[in-house]
């Protein structure tokens, strides 16, 4: 007969006999669900062996996969939920779950062996499906184009004048007069992005920067950001952003950061502020992960391997800025493009509603894709991936054009801060794929470098984060609310101690 098998807590331990069967075939079904049975306990056993290994790891750091438990701790209500709930939680816990739910029903199962077996195979399967139908729903991309689509179109439905945050766009007039766009439509409501699984919006200002309209009353600043999606406040509202965690230090900020700039952008940017206003200090946040990344010129075509510089290193209006004298006089032209910035809005909607339908055509929906585990298997396909083309090495030559450039770019940023009484902080913010690989990126000493032969002070995130327990707890894909908060007071204290080493230039 077939090995004992312990019934599990709940079960009825009256069995009805399987009478009226061969004695062999009995033996044979008993031997089989006998080693279903082990099956089971084995992967029952599995889940408390994960379980304590999980927090195990919990209590050691580790910086890879327990990130997301670790970020529990840190994260509004529908953040925690969403990392927490990955991908190897899930199907271990969904599993427990259902294996002690279904003896509930043990009334209608007439025989013990059997119920385990059938126990670990359910459930395993149904917490795989449901792992993966959250995976698909729960967990939206905030770049798909159906879903920004959807939810511009539902922002229109209430306010006609919405619009999206990446306009990307130069300006042109009929006398051939053009304008760089350097932030996005003025005094409209902005659609951002969706990253924690709710959609962040804003009003922008009458220049179309992501500030309370107010701070132009009387644009003089303690601090003047400039920046990327980092600086722009990605995807979280005002409160929880780096500018409003340097407002609830008490510093009057102005901040010029925008999604997808680069560093002549963010040179631009801050030439053009001095023409109406004035900063105490000024605060260059420079992101690794794609300022100056991915210069691969063997890859021309790859729109994945050209980073920011690269792109605008070749635009004209921006390469001028290098050029101490230039300016687009931004601040003053912008108010006059109305009906141009109204085609460009419009031109923006329906190229992303022919985007919608490209990819809808691309991902045609399928009611039997659940079945197919497709999520996971991403994600699993995804964890295993080769290392992002940004951390591969640098060619010399490119390496050595790419930090020459680099360093133009920040000695013009000094010299208008300075030739404005300003003084300036150099902020290195790491990407999380940095933490992911256990390594610096590869340009990261030579980034720190140029900023400091520039004679600019530097907050160095990517050590801040180092030397903490697990640095992937700040991340969601951008930093997260506590991420936004670590770097708002490494500013801060950067900012007090660079105005009380030069006194002689005003906090203004």
């Amino acid at each position: 007969m077939g090995a004992r098998v312990r019934p599990l807590p709940g079960l009825l331990r009256n069995e009805p006999k399987m009478g009226g069967l061969p004695d062999r075939f009995t033996r044979g079904i008993s031997r089989v669900v006998s080693c279903l049975s082990r099956v089971y306990r084995l992967y029952h056993g599995l889940f408390y062996a994960t379980l304590a290994v999980c927090l195990l790891t919990l209590l050691v750091g580790d910086r890879s996969w327990m990130a997301g438990v670790v970020a529990f701790v840190h994260q509004p209500p529908t953040a925690q939920v969403k990392e927490v709930l990955g991908l190897l939680l899930p199907v271990l816990l969904g599993a427990w779950v259902l294996c002690w739910a279904w003896p509930v029903y043990h009334n209608v199962l007439w025989h013990q062996h059997r119920l385990n077996a059938l126990l670990a195979l359910t459930s395993l399967i149904g917490s795989l499906w449901l792992a993966d139908a959250y995976m698909g729903v729960a967990k939206p991309r905030h770049r798909r184009p159906d879903l920004v689509y959807d939810a511009w179109q539902a922002m229109r439905a209430t306010d006609p004048r919405a619009t999206v945050y990446n306009l990307f766009a130069t300006l042109h007039q009929p006398d051939g007069a053009s304008l760089v766009l350097l932030g996005g439509i003025p005094d409209s409501r902005t659609l951002l992005c969706n990253e924690n699984g709710f959609w962040v919006d804003y009003q922008s200002d009458r220049y179309g920067f992501r500030n309370p309209d107010t701070v132009w009353d009387q644009p003089t600043a303690d601090v003047l950001l400039v920046g990327d999606s980092f600086t722009h406040g990605m995807c979280y509202n005002e409160p929880a952003t780096l500018a409003g965690r340097l407002r609830q230090h008490g510093h009057k900020v102005i901040n010029m950061g925008y999604s997808g700039h680069g560093p002549l952008k963010e040179l631009a940017s801050l030439k053009e502020f001095y023409e109406v206003g004035r900063a105490g200090t000024v605060v260059w946040l420079y992101y690794e992960g794609n300022d100056l990344a991915n210069l691969y010129d063997d890859y021309p075509d790859e729109r994945a391997l050209l980073s920011d510089l690269k792109t605008e290193w070749h635009t004209p209006e921006l390469h001028r800025y290098l050029t101490p004298e230039y300016r687009q006089h931004y601040f003053d032209r912008i108010r006059r493009f109305g009906p141009e910035l109204e085609v460009v809005r419009e031109h923006a909607f329906e190229h992303l509603a022919r985007r919608k339908t490209e990819f809808k055509q691309r991902h045609p929906e399928d009611p039997t894709a659940a079945l197919s585990l497709l999520n996971i298997r991403v994600a699993i396909k995804h964890a295993f991936n080769r290392p992002s083309k940004a951390y591969r090495p640098l060619p010399q030559k490119t390496r050595t054009r790419l930090l020459k450039r680099f360093g133009q770019v920040l000695a013009e940023a000094r010299g208008q801060a300075e030739a404005h009484g300003s003084r300036m902080v150099f902020v290195y913010i790491p990407g999380q794929p940095t933490f992911e690989r256990r390594g610096p990126y590869p340009l990261y000493e030579q980034v720190l470098a140029e900023a400091r032969q520039a004679g600019l002070p530097v907050v160095d995130l990517y050590a801040e984060l180092s030397s903490r327990m697990n640095p992937l707890g700040y991340y969601t894909r951008h930093l997260n609310t506590q991420g936004y908060r670590l770097a708002a007071d490494l500013i801060h204290q950067a900012t007090m101690t660079t105005a009380a080493n030069q006194p002689g230039r005003p906090n203004e």
